[in-house]
């Protein structure tokens, strides 16, 4: 058999992949031993900065109790907390007692409430005067009765004078139908009687003057009987 060619491009691929390797593996080395030096120095660091408290809160404790032993401290608090429970437990003991014989009261019967009824309020109470056994619920269109009271026409004549309106000039009063308010004559011959005097008066000083012409004083003759038949409608003559 012939011999096989040997090559040494194979032999450099590994030695350099070798030598790649162990560069790496030394970089990894140096950074561990890094990591672990910076950890170290922190710890030593941090157990310096405890010590340093540590010694500046003893510094500020009293010498006196600082000389004592931490099995009597101990036992100081022990006594302490015995006693705190002591005082606890008799406090719960005397409210349980109180409690079972304090009489629980009855709750206080709600008299009519004084407040201001709202129409929300009035709205939801039932409908006890409009309940009857042909209608037993009350209207949904509206909450008026369904039966209108009857309105006197006449109850404007039928009341007393003094609590009629009179009515102004060029004025004519009117119903709630439309039709007009007749006065009685009881109470229209007050104010008749009155304008008439009014009119009397005003006649006579009108009389005093003496630069009227004749037109003027037929017109005060004509109004004076004008005033008579007035009067004369009224039963109240002259």
């Amino acid at each position: 058999m012939p011999r096989r060619k040997v090559t040494k491009k194979k032999d450099t691929e590994n030695d350099q992949k070798n030598e790649k390797l162990e560069a790496l593996l030394k970089q990894f080395d140096m950074e561990v031993d890094r990591r672990v030096y910076e950890m170290h120095r922190a710890t030593e660091q941090t157990c310096a900065h405890i010590d340093g408290m540590f010694k500046l809160a003893r510094l500020k404790i009293p010498s006196a109790f600082r000389s004592e032993l931490f099995e009597n401290i101990k036992k100081d608090d022990e006594q302490e907390m015995a006693k705190a429970t002591d005082t606890l437990s008799a406090v719960d003991a005397i409210l349980d007692e109180a409690e079972r014989t304090v009489r629980q009261r009855k709750p206080a019967a709600r008299g009519r409430g004084t407040g201001r009824a709202t129409r929300a309020a009035s709205s939801a109470a039932p409908p006890s005067a409009l309940v009857t056994p042909l209608q037993p619920l009350r209207p949904l269109h509206a909450s008026t009765p369904a039966v209108t009271p009857k309105f006197d026409p006449l109850t404007v004549q039928r009341q007393a004078p003094s609590t009629i309106r009179r009515h102004r000039p060029r004025e004519v009063l009117m119903s709630l139908k439309g039709s007009p308010v007749m006065a009685d004559t009881a109470g229209g011959a007050e104010p008749v009687a009155e304008t008439k005097q009014i009119v009397q008066q005003a006649v006579e000083l009108l009389r005093q003057e003496e630069d009227l012409d004749e037109e003027t004083r037929q017109l005060m003759a004509s109004l004076r009987d004008q005033l008579n038949d007035l009067t004369a409608s009224v039963n109240k003559p002259i």
